[in-house]
């Protein structure tokens, strides 16, 4: 879900209108290598973007490289979102009726500095401040940096509007950020088991409602390593995914909620773990 909002963020900061390069928003995603993989990645999540409500066109004239460009700048994040998400992401987003923040010029330059942990400079309530960024998200004072002036105090928050004289120092220069409180809120997070590496196959036009219940989760580029088994030829493709599982309970709640959208390929202990819980389910008439 952080992916989708800095793809959102960077295609809101193009001020010029003429679409935001597709390098830019592979980096800005965190898909560092212009692989076709990636781009693939990039596609499905602007597809998902679509999906909720965003208008996204790709701008760039035929045989261009893609230059995407956002004609509706709502930010209606809550329609991608199950109700449970909308509780563990309430600090990002509106979910009433104040759900049309524009963002404000600096963002994107301030969504850098997060990325690349780059010191934050600014006059702030009259007072010139050296902040080490941690998050950006939406209150009712519009978009906010949580920051630190000192790497040992607690973050507060620094409605971005308000800041003037705004310098971003080089990258690296700010301290390791701390913990975000949606990864803390998000369970698939919360480090409760030890760490298994899970591959799923999916049905591919599904991947979407996977990456949603799965957001670290991601698609593994096709080979002849990684290729699900074959299936009928009436039967839809599959795409393969692959994630860390730290919190069984709730991987497989989400798991099973996917329903046949999705199984497990690996490893085959959990698929044996799996199969033999559904089949006392089903014996016991649940």
């Amino acid at each position: 879900m952080e992916r989708l909002i800095r793809i959102l963020i960077c295609l809101a900061d193009d001020d010029r209108g003429r679409g935001v390069p597709i390098v830019t928003l592979l980096r800005m995603a965190d898909l560092d290598e212009d692989t076709e993989a990636a781009r693939v990645q990039l596609r499905r999540d602007l597809t998902i973007l679509r999906r909720g409500g965003w208008d996204i066109e790709n701008v760039a004239g035929e045989g261009e490289d893609g230059r995407y460009l956002l004609r509706a700048r709502d930010n209606r994040l809550a329609l991608l979102l199950t109700p449970g998400e909308r509780a563990a992401l309430g600090s990002l987003l509106y979910l009433n009726d104040i759900d049309r923040v524009i963002p404000p010029p600096s963002l994107g330059r301030l969504v850098h500095a997060v990325q690349d942990r780059s010191l934050v400079r600014c006059s702030y309530a009259g007072r010139r401040r050296v902040l080490h960024p941690d998050q950006l998200y939406v209150t009712t004072s519009g978009w906010v940096l949580a920051a630190r002036m000192a790497v040992d105090e607690p973050a507060k928050e620094y409605v971005i509007a308000w800041m003037d004289g705004l310098r971003i120092d080089r990258p690296g220069t700010a301290a390791a950020a701390i913990m975000r409180p949606t990864e803390r809120l998000d369970p698939m997070h919360w480090q409760l088991d030890p760490p298994m590496t899970v591959r799923l196959a999916v049905v591919t036009p599904f991947v979407a409602d996977v990456l949603v219940q799965f957001p670290a989760a991601t698609v593994v580029p096709p080979s002849a390593d990684t290729a699900p088994e074959s299936t009928a030829d009436d039967e839809p493709p599959e795409t393969v995914v692959e994630l860390v599982v730290t919190n069984q309970a709730t991987f497989r709640s989400r798991l099973y909620a996917l329903g046949l959208r999705v199984r497990v390929l690996e490893p085959a202990t959990l698929v044996t773990e799996i199969a033999m819980n559904l089949q006392a389910v089903v014996e016991s008439g649940g």
